[in-house]
């Protein structure tokens, strides 16, 4: 499959060093080649990894959708480009994380930086926990997204 396709898959754990930089996971380094931005995430208290491909359409999205008399839709636009900072990989795959986005996603030391599909996305690990830990209880009791056929005949497999 083409590196530039592939999905950002998979979690890590990491810390930020003393001067707020973090290592990148290996699976999200071949996504991360070159230029890429940081922004907070929508609807979320996280910090978003687009590559710049990705963060462009976000961006065109906004612009194509946000009507311009929208005065929420306008403020919220510009919170989102504002937050964003253009990044690269130093030469131990790490980046710096500024403080308005460590400020934004409560994060202390610890980060878990998962994959999101289209995005790489970095948490407070706390709060990421509290994620995974009602994902999985919802998971257990055919949440919203099981609902959707995601789950066929409420067999998973593996499962009689």
């Amino acid at each position: 499959m083409n590196e530039d396709r592939m999905p950002f898959i998979g979690k890590a754990e990491q810390k930020l060093d003393n001067t707020g930089r973090v290592t990148v996971p290996v699976a999200f380094q071949r996504k991360l080649k070159g230029s890429f931005f940081l922004c907070q995430g929508i609807n979320v208290n996280c910090i978003w990894i687009l590559p710049e491909e990705n963060f462009l359409t976000v961006l065109n999205d906004m612009v194509r959708k946000i009507p311009i008399d929208d005065d929420e839709g306008q403020e919220m636009k510009a919170v989102f480009a504002s937050s964003a900072v253009d990044r690269t990989l130093d030469k131990q795959n790490r980046f710096s994380l500024p403080p308005h986005l460590i400020k934004y996603a409560g994060i202390n030391k610890k980060v878990k930086i998962v994959g999101n599909v289209d995005r790489g996305e970095i948490w407070a690990i706390e709060k990421w926990q509290q994620i995974e830990e009602k994902n999985i209880e919802k998971s257990r009791t055919k949440g919203k997204y099981g609902l959707l056929g995601l789950c066929q005949n409420d067999a998973h497999p593996g499962s009689s």
